[in-house]
This record gives C-alpha cells, structure tokens and sequence, in this order.
C-alpha cells in the first residue's frame, strides 16, 4: 500500500506541473497532431503514421480530460481521412466514410479508457489519501491515549508509595514497637517465650525494610538528571536490599528535557522492579549511552531460574507496558533471554520527540 500511494503521488504531482487549463491542452494537442499529419504528408503513403496519431489524442485525454480526448480525436480522424481521400482512389464513395467511422470508434473508445483510466487513478489517490489521513490520525490519538495511560500509571505507582509509606509503615511500625516492649518484658521475666518474642520482632523489622524498598521502587526521581536519578536508583537497590547494581551512565551531550528523562527513568524503575521482584535477581547492571541520536538505555540481570519457570500472564502484562510506554517516547524496548548470560531489558530511544 505505501508503494502504491508513492506512485500516485508521484504520477500526481507529475500531473500537477501541466496546465491544468482544458482549452490550452487542447490547443497544444490540436498543434500536435496537425504535426503528426505534416509528418505524414512528407513520408508519403509508404510509411505508416496511423499510431502516431494516438499520442496528442493520449496526452490530451490524460491532462485535459474526456471531453479535450474526444474533441482531439475527432482531429485525428478528420486529418487521419482527408489525407487518405486525397492520397488514395477509392472504388466507392462509402468506403473512406467507413473508414472514418472505423477510426474514430478506435480513436474515441482509446479516448475512453485512458479518462477512465486517468479518473481511476485521481480517485484512487484520494482514497489512498483519506485513509492515509484516517490511519494517521488513529495512530496520534493511540499515542496519545498511550502517553496518557503511562502518566495515569505513575502517579498510581507514587501514590501508592505513599499511600505504603504513610499508612502500612505506620502500622508495621506501630506494632513492632508493641512486639519490642512485649520482648523486653519476656526478657526480664526470663521466659521461654522471649526467644519467640525476638524473632517476631526481627521479622517485623525486616519486613518494614522490604516495605520501604518497594515504596522506593514506586517513587518518582527526586532530580531532574537522568544520570543522578539512575544512580540513586541504584544505591537504594544495594541500601535497601542488599543487591548488586552496577550503573554506567556517563552524562549525554544533549539534554532529553525534564518530561522525557522523567519517562525514561520510569521504564528503567520498572525493568529494575520486574528484575528484582519477579525475576528474584541478585545483580543489575543499568546502561546508558547514546549513540547516533539515540538513546540506548541497558538494564541487565541475572534472573533466578525458579523464577523464570513461574512466569505468568502478569509478567508479560508488565513488560508490555513497559514497551507501550517506550513507544509513546517514539522508541522500542525488548527483552532478551539467554540461559548463560541472564537477561536484559533493551530500550532505544530518540533523543528528542
């Protein structure tokens, strides 16, 4: 379909560059075929001229329309017969009206086709252009519904850190100071339940740690760099949950903008997330480099294999979000698996919209 639409905007704006004016095309095609006709009057009855004929009638018809190709071929046949009266003797007086009513059937059905033709193609074009028009405005309003979708989703993500950070913490910690007095108070009356007292409280303190993790993994960057912002990502994975996280990310030459370095850092924060929460990783590496105008951010890990076996639905769901949202930025983003060297998130971006 995209070769058929550059032929005819071609073919069309070849179109384009001739008068558009029926009575001058019929002019230069009346001039054209009294050409032809001198032509034929020098070569004589030997060589056959008739197809030449043809071409004013065609080129006419196909600039000026049905009406300019019919009128031309009407010439044609008026020159095409008064030279065969006056070069030729004929038996019968009928014989050269027949021969006049063969050539304009001929002239006059080529003159047809080719309007046809002509009319065909004009409308085709339009068509091609309509639905051009249609595809491309569905497109802009996909992205846009997609640019709006990934906004809805972070600020659902921030608030629900804030929302784990102000309400659940609060609890946890609530009830692991009440866990922490009940222990001391086993410790002092020497109970054998003290020793169950302190594992309730370690656990508790633990989890209030995993808890602060996960919000920090929903939270927006607190700087407008994308650099700092990787990096801090980065020490609150090795901070928070004791895991390995490797960033290279020298500073790019070119400034994505605050409203896209926000949007890219979101796709890193979530291949970050899927690779510590879903794929139970243990080491990260986050890669950001440009290169040719783009912007190729990297975020490799080593998923646990039991991890990789228990792949749901969801999972998948994540990732496409992932790539919805890459592609809202006018970018792509895939995931790449391999048993002996982990997986990998690969975004490649434009650096300006």
């Amino acid at each position: 379909m995209a070769a058929e639409s550059n032929f005819l905007s071609r073919l069309v704006s070849r179109t384009s560059l001739v008068p558009k004016n029926p009575g001058l095309t019929l002019v230069l095609g009346i001039v054209g075929l009294t050409l032809v006709a001198f032509l034929n009057w020098l070569t004589g009855a030997e060589v056959g001229l008739a197809i030449l004929y043809l071409v004013p009638v065609v080129v006419g018809c196909w600039f000026g329309g049905g009406t300019v190709g019919s009128i031309l071929a009407l010439v044609a046949v008026i020159y095409r017969t008064g030279w065969d009266i006056e070069g030729r003797h004929y038996s019968s007086q009928f014989a050269p009206v027949w021969n006049a009513l063969v050539r304009l059937a001929v002239f006059g059905g080529i003159s047809f086709l080719v309007n046809l033709v002509r009319d065909l193609t004009l409308n085709l074009h339009n068509l091609v252009q309509l639905r051009t028009s249609a595809l491309e405005n569905e497109i802009r309003q996909r992205r846009e519904l997609e640019r709006v979708v990934s906004q809805m989703t972070s600020r659902e993500h921030q608030q629900l850190g804030v929302e784990i950070t102000d309400q659940l913490a609060g609890r946890l910690a609530g009830t692991a100071f009440l866990a922490k007095a009940i222990s001391e108070s086993l410790d002092r009356r020497q109970s054998p339940e003290s020793h169950d007292a302190r594992k309730l409280l370690d656990s508790l303190n633990e989890s209030m740690k995993q808890l602060h993790s996960s919000s920090r993994l929903l939270a927006p960057p607190e700087t407008a760099s994308l650099e700092a912002g990787l990096s801090r990502l980065a020490a609150e994975l090795e901070t928070d949950l004791g895991i390995t996280c490797i960033v290279q990310a020298p500073r790019t030459e070119r400034d994505p903008g605050f409203e896209r370095s926000r949007l890219i850092y979101n796709i890193a924060q979530e291949a970050v997330q899927h690779a510590v929460q879903k794929s139970r990783a243990k080491q990260v590496e986050i890669s950001l480099s440009e290169q040719q105008n783009k912007l190729n951010l990297v975020i490799s890990f080593d998923p646990a294999p039991e991890a990789e076996s228990a792949a749901t639905d969801a999972d998948e769901l994540s990732v496409q979000i992932m790539r919805y949202r890459a592609e809202t930025l006018g970018g792509s983003l895939r995931l790449e698996r391999d048993p002996l060297h982990g997986a990998a998130f690969t975004c490649i971006l434009p650096l300006t919209a």
